[in-house]
């Protein structure tokens, strides 16, 4: 099995039943090391892999794009359970992972574009450009008069 190396100072001394040399051994305390360490991401991944948002896509960016997403919604699902456990709410009351998904989608949609402000109607901004122009036909109408 191959893991990485954490910067644990625990060795131990075995001794080898054939050549009776003692050398110099990691101890197992890496592997708890490893798993305390690791445990978010475990948790984010298993998390993300129960509610994938699943789309098919030939173009590479869609796929990444979407992970992103899940992995964003995820992470703040479990800032939530953090706040509301802070709070002292019952596991009842916290939302579970499937809902924050789909109030956080239903939110999205909803939220559309912004609407602009109408300065007014766009006629008279042409008029007020042609007559600095000098091109107003009405104004060149009125000054042959």
């Amino acid at each position: 099995m191959l893991k990485p190396i954490w910067r644990s100072q625990n060795i131990c001394d075995e001794e080898n039943d054939n050549e009776r040399s003692e050398e110099e051994l990691e101890s197992e305390d890496d592997d708890g090391d490893y798993n305390q360490h690791m445990g978010g991401v475990d948790l984010l991944d298993s998390l993300i892999a129960l509610y994938r948002t699943k789309i098919r896509s030939k173009k590479w960016y869609h796929r990444l794009f979407f992970h992103f997403l899940d992995m964003i919604v995820v992470t703040c699902w479990l800032l939530y359970k953090r706040h509301c456990k802070c709070n002292n709410l019952s596991d009842a009351e916290v939302m579970r992972l499937y809902a924050f998904k789909s109030y956080t989608a239903q939110g999205l949609c909803k939220s559309g574009r912004r609407k602009r402000k109408e300065d007014g109607p766009v006629v008279e901004f042409q008029v007020i450009m042609r007559q600095r122009r000098g091109r107003d036909p009405l104004l060149q109408s009125q000054s042959q008069m």
